[in-house]
């Protein structure tokens, strides 16, 4: 009885600090524990698949896998009744049509409304099925349920280890207490006449979690499509048009699955009752079998946390198009193979993704350290490199309760291997704070995924020349959460934008160097009723060139030439972010980039191309006016941002650049590369350097995490 006495001595003293402690915010995280069943129907092919999803079946680090003796439950599904489709009506014949194809219309209404009445009987008949079958499902549904209430009792008999004689240890506890305890709770414990260790036995086992997947019956995609055609086929009967099979996109077989999690409630009530009832060990003597008959009747109540409905497949094209074009190196599958693969899902690998509705499952940890911070948390629970944590303060509300303000954010630099038992001296995982208050030891940290993308928004403050200037949109995409090194963790790529729009812009004479040449069929509107010949010219000489300015120095009445339009630059950029400080409030993004700058002019504004070939006036064609006064040259770019973080979504920078253009060239042609003697142009845009110039534009942006 001594064991039992110690047992009820910890639950009692573990009652207590919960009770004084039930409005604190829990900062350490404690492992749950996963035990998963499963419920399909008797078929050889659902049992196959049971098997699959065991066997790939594993938890992330950060869970307890609770593995128990106990048969999963097999359970059929009501057979499906064939469902009733009604025919579209015949289309009525318009005023124009013939007499025989207003007979034909008749006799197919009149087959027509015939089969409507024995198809609405069959659908009275199909309603009354499904309503039984209905009823069906509800019986099955409550036998879920008490099979899931039935796992509790094994659940606990492993926690406690009982054998067959009923006999009860906390080795189990203490096993599992020693791997999840941190340094926190083995320094307490030294300084403790209680061991903290021991007492987390029954705080793990309070965050034990039933996982019970529900299995449909297994389809094939060949009797859904045939199940779709069927009901095309019905609706088409009478609408005299020709019959085409749905498109047959997969082939392969699914299943439908309802995932149900539920916690065991094993609170102080449930607690002293399995005390004075279930507990049994070597040292008891009498009541024995008592015990054991209370045991037999013995149920725990079960919290429901989340219900999902999901699908399982495995499938591939289904379309004999994509097989006869693909490579030989991937074979196509047999019907058997994918059937007998069906089920080698990770179901439970998401299971972290419930950590917004299931709070357990929320990795948590405090501050151990700071600068830099350190936290004892890593590879046992799966931290993730370069991932982001918020930092908490803990204050008091109005009403005396604990609640949680965000003071900063960092991520993950070093993940400790503390897989082993907590020493006192466990290695710890370090952070880099980017940004916030100052973080002090105890702090709340928990992880929240984000900041892997940014987008910038500003406008350009100074530059000397405003087509590299304007309005600026970068996106950035953080990398770096996929480096290991320490150099990469802050590397970004991203797109870089900047746009502007001029008016009334001096334009300078603009000229190509070479030529422009274009096909005369679709420049002269006369040519149906012109020959060729006519004119001096033949098929097979039938373009014409030009050698004008695209742009004059002055226009016809002297006056300097002026356009509207709008230039661009567009990048595909590399960079590092480094954070500055201590906290990461400020930092410094260099980036390095390569891509496209372009002047666009209204074509409105542009001069008229035209030539005349003896008395033919021969026109260049408007629909290639516009690429004609567009201008491209590839660019280099180099930029440094500095900014400070404001929260983890926003921030404001200062950007500067450095903008190196080569000779522009027409898009028209790549190869009339345009000719630019500075003739009065305006510089402040950069028209007087289209061979080439470099610019120095300086941005304020706000940038938007994500």
């Amino acid at each position: 009885m001594k064991v039992k006495f110690f047992v009820s001595f910890l639950t009692i003293i573990l009652a207590i600090s919960r009770f004084s402690a039930q409005e604190k915010v829990e900062t350490t995280y404690l492992r749950p524990s996963i035990t998963t069943f499963y419920v399909s129907p008797s078929s050889s092919s659902a049992k196959n698949v049971v098997s699959n999803l065991t066997a790939n079946n594993s938890l992330e680090a950060r869970f307890d896998k609770h593995t128990v003796g106990f048969d999963n439950l097999t359970l059929d599904y009501p057979a499906k009744n064939k469902k009733v489709y009604f025919p579209a009506p015949p289309k009525k014949p318009d005023s124009t049509a013939t007499t025989r194809e207003r007979k034909k219309y008749k006799l197919a209404y009149a087959a027509y409304a015939s089969e409507k009445v024995e198809l609405t009987k069959m659908q009275k008949a199909y309603k009354e099925a499904e309503e039984k079958r209905g009823e069906l499902l509800k019986e099955r549904l409550i036998m879920v349920n008490n099979y899931i209430q039935s796992t509790s009792k094994p659940v606990v008999a492993r926690w406690f280890s009982r054998d067959s004689l009923g006999n009860m240890n906390i080795h189990l506890w203490e096993e599992r207490a020693h791997y999840s305890a941190n340094d926190e709770h083995v320094n307490q414990s030294l300084n403790s006449s209680v061991s903290r260790i021991s007492t987390l036995g029954e705080d793990l086992m309070k965050k034990s979690y039933i996982v019970v997947y529900d299995l449909g019956d297994i389809e094939s995609y060949e009797d859904i499509y045939n199940e779709k055609d069927r009901a095309k086929k019905i609706k088409e009967k009478y609408l005299n048009i020709e019959f085409k099979p749905v498109k047959r996109e997969k082939e392969g077989f699914r299943v439908s699955y309802i995932r149900y999690i539920y916690k065991l409630n094993f609170d102080e009530n449930v607690s002293n009752v399995f005390y004075e009832k279930y507990w049994l060990d070597e040292s008891v003597t009498t009541n024995r079998e008592e015990i054991k008959n209370h045991w037999e009747t013995a149920s725990f109540p079960l919290i429901k946390q989340h219900v999902y409905s999901g699908l399982i497949e495995q499938s591939q094209p289904g379309f004999e198009e994509y097989w006869a074009g693909v490579k030989t190196s991937k074979k196509r599958r047999s019907k058997e193979d994918l059937l007998n693969s069906l089920g080698n899902n990770n179901l439970n690998g998401s299971l972290s993704a419930l950590k917004k509705v299931i709070e357990d499952f929320q990795l948590k940890t405090s501050v151990f350290k700071a600068y830099p911070i350190t936290a004892k948390i890593g590879s046992k629970e799966g931290i993730k490199l370069n991932h982001r944590w918020f930092i908490y303060e803990i204050h008091l509300d109005d009403e005396g309760h604990q609640i949680m303000k965000r003071t900063g954010w960092a991520r993950a630099t070093s993940i400790g291997d503390n897989k082993g038992i907590a020493t006192g001296k466990s290695p710890t995982s370090i952070f880099r704070q980017a940004g916030g208050k100052e973080a002090y030891s105890g702090m709340l940290m928990q992880p929240k995924p984000g900041g892997a993308a940014s987008f910038n928004f500003g406008y350009g403050l100074v530059s000397s020349d405003q087509s590299t200037a304007g309005f600026i949109f970068d996106m950035d995409f953080r990398i770096g959460n996929l480096a290991k090194g320490d150099f990469g963790r802050g590397l970004y790529i991203g797109l870089a934008t900047t746009s502007n729009f001029f008016r009334n812009i001096n334009t300078g004479e603009i000229k190509t160097i070479e030529p422009i040449e274009w096909d005369i069929y679709d420049s002269i509107p006369q040519l149906d009723s012109v020959s060729l010949d006519t004119i001096g010219y033949t098929p097979d000489t039938a373009s014409y060139s030009i050698n004008a300015n695209l742009f004059d120095e002055t226009d016809s009445t002297g006056a300097a030439t002026t356009a509207n339009g709008n230039s661009s630059v567009v990048y595909l950029s590399f960079g590092r972010e480094f954070l500055l400080g201590n906290r990461g409030k400020y930092f410094i993004h260099p980036k390095f980039g390569i891509g496209i700058a372009t002047y666009k002019f209204n074509i409105g504004d542009a001069n008229h191309l035209y030539a005349t070939m003896d008395s033919l006036q021969v026109d260049f064609p408007a629909k290639d006016l516009s690429s004609l006064y567009t201008y491209r040259t590839s660019v280099r770019v180099f930029s440094l941002s500095m900014g400070v973080h404001l929260t983890p979504m926003f921030s404001l920078i200062l950007k500067g650049s450095i903008v190196n253009r080569a000779q522009f060239s027409a898009v028209y042609n790549s190869n009339n590369v345009i000719n630019t003697p500075n003739t009065g142009a305006s510089s402040s845009w950069g028209i007087d350097k289209l061979k080439g110039n470099t610019t120095f534009p300086i941005f304020a942006a706000l940038r938007i995490n994500f």
